[in-house]
């Protein structure tokens, strides 16, 4: 599963997640971009304390079902103001009924995988320090395993074009990220 978090589907982001996913070579892969969803906000409404449910009618139902059926998920997002943009983080606190099921220590699949490309338009220390927070503490609720170390962080995107190296850099980190998934 391959989550696109920018309104451009042709943007850093974006062209960045394509090359990561082309580098994965022949793995099926359900791509999503998130901006084309209809997606409300949480409203702590506690059904999902104790059963994995929520009453909310919209494309997250479709959500929870892709996100229980992968082996894996990659997530791109630009960050602005330092975070993801908010229909990724609405649908992220839509998976508090993940969150919830951890908490009542029920039986979880099997530990999945997980990838992040973030992309940063500044150039500055720990740009990346609350999107790699948040995104930790998202895969982590889910039950996806992850190396934050692997994750590729790209900044300077306001000054730079996106070339053959960076792209390059993708598809390689797709190929290294494909061949973990056996592991």
């Amino acid at each position: 599963m391959a989550l696109f978090a920018s309104p451009s589907k042709n943007g850093w982001s974006s062209m960045l997640h394509g090359a990561f996913l082309d580098g994965m070579g022949g793995v099926s892969i359900t791509r999503i971009h998130v901006y084309d969803l209809a997606i409300q906000p949480c409203n702590a409404c506690g059904d999902c304390k104790n059963d994995f449910t929520c009453p909310l009618k919209d494309d997250m139902r479709m959500l929870y079902d892709h996100i229980n059926a992968c082996d894996c998920m990659s997530i791109s997002t630009p960050l602005y103001f330092s975070a993801p943009p908010s229909p990724l983080k609405a649908l992220m606190d839509r998976c508090q009924p993940f969150w919830e099921r951890r908490r009542r220590e029920e039986r979880m699949p099997a530990k999945k995988k997980s990838f992040l490309i973030g992309v940063g338009g500044g150039e500055y220390p720990d740009m990346f320090q609350p999107l790699v927070r948040i995104m930790r503490h998202y895969f982590s609720s889910c039950g996806f395993r992850f190396d934050e170390n692997e994750w590729l962080l790209v900044n300077g995107s306001d000054k730079k074009r996106i070339d053959g190296t960076i792209l390059q850099t993708a598809r390689e980190a797709g190929r290294l990220f494909s061949r973990k998934l056996g592991e």
